[in-house]
């Protein structure tokens, strides 16, 4: 098909680069590096004017070869020492040896999953050889695969290429390689499942990014709500092609990453998000293979490498299940988040649309809620495509299209169930049979299946001369945009912007509904990337290196502390501090550190009978005051506990280096310790080394 080149829409969307560019060079701190990006896409697309074609065959040729160019860029990426990491934030708490390593963005306090606690737990693997059991922040040991899946040295790391860089190369470059490969892997997975549902390779790219740098992917990139949806995808795909694959090596490489995919699912460890997206990828998976059943064909010996593959992952898992069977069954026994129950039903209609307020979250901290992070959603225009479908089923029969709608109805039908728990419900028992009373994280789902049928709805549309009638789309498109426009005259004044900014992007949408059924494919494309850019590529910073978690003087100390003389840290009268994290992160071992599941060697030590096992038996956040009363524990939130414990009690936790926030030497002395005060900063922190009568 011969392209024609539209000049009109190319100087539209050179409107839109210039204004994409300005808006987040004036919005976003530190974002100057916008500005030559921004006018190299300027010059590119203006160049369209007479090499469109050209320029199509280069794009053509990097699809083509995009993944010897991935690990090219992926390669640069870990040399510079590239993340997204906000671990600068520390630099707000904490005296640092060096200033902020950010290239571009800003860090994100709310992330404190990430920089405070995911973070410390893989650096901290390093003093730990990469064991299973690490005691850096235990007494009784945590298993560091249930600890949000960090590096150890197990079969499993079959399924976690994220942290191979840790493993081969320390630190530094493991937390490049972890970022880097992980947003590069993931546009590379989401790539070919859209192949796989759409048949369209270039549109494939544009809808690749348009998930991975979707709001929700981005603010949760780490620790693991993207690592659910990002091997959700990934068995779709590998299962796809397992059973679509025709040579020997090829069906031992799908093989092998099989069992790899099949690894990180399970091990991603969140099944209020695996449960509905194993079930949408393996009804997906069905469905595509039956739509394309005339293009692969399975053999009796095919049934061998089913069961290699299942053999293969059974000593995987098993391995893993034999290790930590006691640790998986105290995590399953906690308070929080094992004994959770979810009906659904706990949802407005308002929140089947796109929240706004994505679109000014990577801007702006002045929120009157405690996390952003939960209201961010996909980007998408789920509701009007779901009203459209009929119609456009319709038109996809008249024109006797076959294998197009297969897709379409599943995804539609998956949209349909999943408004229905989000906005009605599930009796109690109907939750239990389908294990949706695992599921609190709905909205989520049905944001990524909205994403998924609003790419599917497009691609039809662009793809087949379908000729739907003006009128029919101005009417989905009006009533669309009232309900739209409805539902964002609805939002608190979550941020610090006024009703009619919220408006202002409620009609962007609108237009881009109306821009996909009238078929402008570079517009509604360029209109979608520009929504992503702002909502989406914005959130996390560009940095380099790992200054913000080990140029600090307090961390300086500590390590020359921890070389004389071994022992373990508690930080106390800091609460809601996280010095005792970041210490964690370089190689001391700190008691009040994140815990996954209960450390029973440390709370039986001071609550025998356990009359606060109520309180510490939850994944926790701990902080410590020191008092003359006897040891008590109490919880703050349902992840965070404050722990009052006695000043004789510290011997029951073999405490060596005590920090502290406030003087405390005349305590000390008062309770008989002996001691010496090796640090005191102008903030106020001191570390007591403690020596005990052996």
């Amino acid at each position: 098909m011969k392209r024609s080149v539209n000049g009109s829409q190319i100087l539209l969307i050179d409107v839109l680069i210039v204004y994409t560019t300005w808006l987040i060079a004036c919005s976003l701190p530190n974002s100057v590096l916008v500005i030559p990006f921004g006018a190299l896409v300027l010059i590119l697309n203006t160049l369209r004017l007479k090499w469109d074609k050209q320029i199509h065959s280069i794009f053509n040729w990097m699809i083509r070869y995009r993944y010897p160019i991935a690990l090219v860029i992926f390669v640069l990426c870990v040399l510079l020492r590239l993340h997204g990491s906000s671990i600068n934030v520390v630099q707000n708490y904490l005296i640092a040896s060096k200033g902020s390593s950010n290239l571009f963005g800003v860090s994100h306090a709310i992330r404190s999953d990430e920089y405070d606690v995911q973070l410390p737990y893989y650096f901290s693997q390093y003093y730990n050889a990469y064991r299973e059991t690490s005691y850096q922040m235990s007494l009784s040991g945590q298993d560091m695969i249930l600890g949000y899946n960090s590096p150890v040295w197990s079969l499993t790391l079959i399924g976690k290429p994220f942290v191979w860089g840790y493993i081969l190369f320390g630190n530094e470059i493991g937390l490049s390689w972890y970022w880097c490969m992980k947003l590069i892997l993931g546009i590379l997975v989401m790539y070919e499942m859209m192949v796989i549902l759409t048949k369209q390779s270039e549109f494939s790219m544009f809808g690749a990014f348009f998930i991975i740098f979707s709001p929700a992917m981005q603010w949760w990139f780490s620790p693991h709500i993207y690592d659910a949806f990002f091997w959700g995808a990934a068995i779709f795909v590998v299962g796809y092609h397992f059973f679509a694959a025709s040579g020997t090596w090829q069906k031992f490489g799908f093989t092998i990453l099989a069992v790899g995919a099949l690894t990180g699912y399970v091990l991603a460890l969140f099944p209020s998000l695996q449960i509905p997206l194993g079930i949408l990828a393996l009804v997906m998976m069905i469905v595509c293979l039956y739509r394309d059943r005339s293009e692969w064909k399975w053999q009796k010996k095919d049934w061998l490498w089913l069961l290699a593959g299942g053999a293969g992952l059974t000593v995987v898992l098993g391995s893993f299940v034999l290790t930590a069977q006691d640790a998986i069954r105290t995590l399953s026994e906690t308070v929080y988040p094992g004994h959770r129950v979810s009906t659904g039903g706990n949802c407005h209609w308002s929140d089947l649309f796109t929240n706004l307020s994505n679109m000014f979250f990577p801007y702006t901290e002045k929120t009157k809620i405690s996390n952003p992070c939960e209201l961010c959603t996909f980007n998408h225009l789920g509701p009007v495509c779901l009203a459209y479908f009929p119609y456009l089923a319709y038109k996809i029969r008249k024109k006797k299209i076959r294998n197009v709608l297969p897709a379409g109805i599943v995804l539609a039908a998956a949209l349909m169930i999943e408004i229905i728990f989000m906005i009605i419900g599930f009796p109690v028992w109907l939750a239990k049979v389908t294990l949706f009373s695992y599921v609190n994280r709905m909205p989520l789902v049905y944001g990524y299946t909205a994403t998924l049928f609003t790419l599917w709805t497009m691609s039809v549309l662009i793809k087949y001369p379908l000729k739907t009638k003006l009128w029919i789309n101005l009417v989905y498109t009006f009533g669309f945009g009232v309900i739209y426009l409805h539902a964002a005259s609805l939002y608190d004044d979550q941020l610090a912007v006024s009703h009619q900014a919220y408006l202002a992007w409620a009609v962007v949408f609108v237009l881009a509904f109306l821009l996909m059924t009238t078929r402008r494919r570079r517009l509604v494309t360029a209109l979608m990337i520009m929504i992503t850019a702002i909502s989406g590529m914005t959130v996390n910073p560009i940095a380099h290196g790992t200054d913000g978690v080990t140029e600090y003087k307090i961390v300086e100390a500590a390590e020359k502390l921890n070389k004389k003389k071994d022992g373990y840290w508690l930080t106390v009268n800091d609460e809601g501090g996280i010095l005792q994290n970041i210490l964690l992160a370089n190689g001391s071992k700190v008691l009040n550190a994140v815990n996954f599941y209960p450390d029973y060697g440390k709370w039986k030590a001071v609550d025998p009978k356990g009359k606060y096992d109520d309180a510490y038996n939850r994944y926790a956040h701990q902080s410590v005051v020191l008092t003359d009363k006897k040891t008590s524990v109490k919880t703050l939130t349902p992840d965070s506990i404050l722990v009052s414990l006695n000043y004789q009690d510290l011997k029951k936790w073999h405490v060596t280096y005590l920090v502290s926030k406030s003087e405390i030497s005349e305590k000390l002395t008062e309770y008989g310790y002996q001691y010496k005060e090796t640090y005191h900063d102008r903030l106020g922190y001191r570390i007591y080394q403690l020596e005990y009568d052996s």
